[in-house]
């Protein structure tokens, strides 16, 4: 269902996982302990997930368990408890994983990247959110969030697996043709897209940590942009072993032990970014040459082996990657809730052959704009 970042605010952020993951943690009939000795028993995983845009329960089970899988599903997604006893141990695990968060260096960066990436898109928020806005929420607030944001009418549900259609159909009917809809769609709801920017956003923080880390964040393409092909292409040229970054920052200059990029797709916003762990010393000339990477591919078109290179592996990957039912399902059922349709994946191999040399260049000027960006600096506490 929609919801995720995209519904939050920054006094309630992390609201939408947490209340997802309460979600398993007791109905109006059954407990958290049985809920769990049902599933385990048989062998089956129930998974709580809130992205950006979304929230909902994913769930693997046996075949032969599908029909009371799916009712305890059901129940679970329908009528959840919010039990004041599990709330506070689920809120106190969410604390305590914010808080080991600290140690982790690239989380620290991501975080603050996107702070100053964004200030008015969601995207600025952090998926499970900060420890001062958690610490805030109580379980009524909770549970008034889902019972606003919960609508059947905007529910996808995707069923991939050895189940005969008719059974699967006739069984989820049954469970959730009774839950009342309202009018609301979530999705065309207004949020802001974040506004493009000529300036540069510089953000330095110190860790305890041995290394740095550099940062650099772009808008990037949405959901709905066929630009997101391409920039599927630039990640795939920039990171990896065999990529740009990789290739002048640490094999020829020797100055980063890692280095990639990625990018990510909203509804509204996306984002871009490169990245590298390097040394304080040498800090400041890994950030020039991660920007000369990125400026060349605004000046010189990808040559033909090189974006046949990077197609290829694209589609290897994304074949890859769909090779289970869970991940089947889970696509699926996000880019139908998206509009993209269900089967949107099918066609992903021809989108990204069908990018060109010239497309790369034209998406490249249009979003990578070294005059506009975001950077930040992760350095070594004195």
């Amino acid at each position: 269902m929609p919801g995720g970042l995209r519904i939050e605010s920054e006094e309630n952020n992390g609201i939408s996982a947490l209340m997802s993951n309460m979600l398993t943690k007791g109905t109006k009939s059954k407990t958290a302990g049985q809920i769990a000795l049902f599933f385990d028993s048989r062998g089956t995983v129930l998974h709580a997930y809130s992205g950006n845009n979304a929230f909902g329960l994913s769930m693997k089970a046996l075949s032969q368990d599908f029909n009371e899988s799916i009712g305890i599903l059901f129940d679970c997604i329908s009528s959840p408890s919010f039990d004041k006893n599990e709330f506070q141990k689920e809120k106190e695990r969410v604390l305590a994983a914010l808080r080991d968060e600290k140690d982790d260096i690239f989380a620290v960066s991501a975080r603050a990247l996107k702070e100053t990436l964004f200030k008015v898109n969601p995207f600025k928020f952090q998926p499970q959110g900060t420890e001062e806005s958690v610490d805030s929420l109580t379980r009524k607030e909770v549970a008034d969030f889902y019972r606003r944001n919960f609508n059947p009418g905007n529910m996808v549900i995707s069923v991939f697996g050895d189940v005969k259609t008719e059974d699967a159909v006739k069984k989820i009917e049954a469970c959730f043709r009774g839950l009342k809809t309202t009018n609301r769609d979530i999705l065309k709801e207004k949020v802001p897209a974040e506004p493009v920017f000529k300036e540069t956003r510089e953000m330095t923080k110190m860790a305890a940590k041995e290394q740095a880390v550099v940062m650099l964040g772009f808008l990037g393409p949405t959901i709905h942009d066929k630009d997101r092909y391409v920039f599927d292409i630039i990640n795939s040229v920039l990171s990896g072993e065999k990529g740009r970054l990789f290739t002048e920052i640490r094999e020829k200059g020797a100055m980063a032990y890692t280095t990639g990029s990625y990018t990510v797709e909203g509804i509204e916003s996306g984002y871009f970014l490169a990245y590298a762990a390097t040394s304080q010393k040498n800090l400041g000339r890994v950030k020039s040459k991660i920007l000369e990477q990125i400026r060349l591919l605004c000046k010189k078109p990808l040559n033909e082996k090189e974006l046949a290179q990077a197609k290829e592996e694209l589609i290897g990957r994304e074949k890859m990657g769909l090779q289970t039912e869970t991940s089947l399902s889970f696509v699926a059922s996000v880019d139908e809730l998206y509009g993209l349709g269900f089967d949107d994946y099918t066609r992903y191999e021809a989108n990204v052959r069908a990018v060109s040399a010239l497309d790369v260049l034209k998406a490249a000027n249009k979003y990578l704009n070294t005059e506009g960006f975001a950077s930040v600096s992760i350095l070594p506490e004195k």
